[in-house]
């Protein structure tokens, strides 16, 4: 038997086309910017430095709008340590210092056995209150951009999560440490599933250890993240940095990051 539509079905399809329409058009009006992009470092130096000169290079690119989100004392503590980075242009990225909890702070063991600083777990715990900020954050972003682009540190992946909720917000992890170190890890955390030849691990720390749990028990889902591998970013040698939009990626091409004599 052959289905047909009643008058009353053609008109209601007709009806929510216009409105699908029109809802495009509006959202394109009312849209200020193509592409933003929110960076959420590991409250760390090397990992909040990393990620303030990658925001830099960004930001650089056909005036993209950058978020750099951490704690007060840490994106501070970023501020301070950029070498000049922010002087030239100190506005053109957007700091949003969050307040969290207290938490103690005890000084460093010189004499302790494990080589791992103990003593700042308290302060990368705290990140964890930094969800509910960044979620608010993503969503008010999401109104007034086309593409929410998050890029957070692989250790944040928990505090991001909430971007899956957001129709146009995507996330991208960035390792603060090199490719062979990611390798490595990934190796040995899958029981070492082929041999390496001795003479390349001479030279290497073990994974073994407080280190190693520690960064099992802090990457959080990590698996809803798009994964990007990206080197030691610096002061010195920036010579060229070509930036393309291809499809859903944001493609960066960073050269000469070292300096020759490094």
């Amino acid at each position: 038997m052959k289905a047909t539509l009643s008058w009353s079905n053609i008109i209601y399809i007709y009806t929510q086309t216009i409105l699908i329409k029109y809802s495009i058009i509006i959202f394109k009006m009312t849209t200020k910017y193509e592409v933003v992009v929110v960076i959420v470092p590991f409250p760390a130096q090397g990992h909040l430095n990393q990620l303030l000169h990658f925001s830099s290079l960004i930001s650089s690119y056909n005036n993209i709008q950058v978020h750099y989100v951490s704690t007060k004392n840490h994106t501070r503590q970023a501020k301070i340590r950029a070498h000049g980075l922010l002087k030239k242009n100190p506005n053109i990225i957007h700091f949003h210092e969050f307040s969290i909890p207290s938490f103690p702070s005890p000084p460093p063991n010189p004499n302790s056995n494990i080589k791992f600083p103990s003593h700042l777990q308290p302060s990368f715990e705290s990140s964890y209150h930094l969800r509910g900020p960044v979620a608010s954050l993503l969503r008010s972003l999401s109104s007034i951009a086309r593409r929410v682009v998050v890029v957070h540190d692989s250790l944040m992946a928990y505090v991001v999560q909430d971007f899956t909720t957001i129709p146009n917000a995507e996330s991208y992890n960035f390792h603060s440490v090199s490719a062979f170190t990611i390798f490595f890890f990934l190796w040995e955390s899958m029981g070492k599933p082929f041999p390496i030849e001795a003479e390349l691990l001479d030279n290497l720390p073990s994974l073994e250890g407080a280190w190693f749990s520690y960064l099992c028990n802090l990457s959080f889902s990590l698996s809803f993240s798009v994964k990007i591998f990206v080197g030691t970013f610096g002061v010195a040698g920036v010579q060229e940095v070509t930036c393309s939009s291809r499809g859903n990626n944001l493609c960066l091409r960073v050269k000469h990051l070292v300096a020759p004599e490094l």
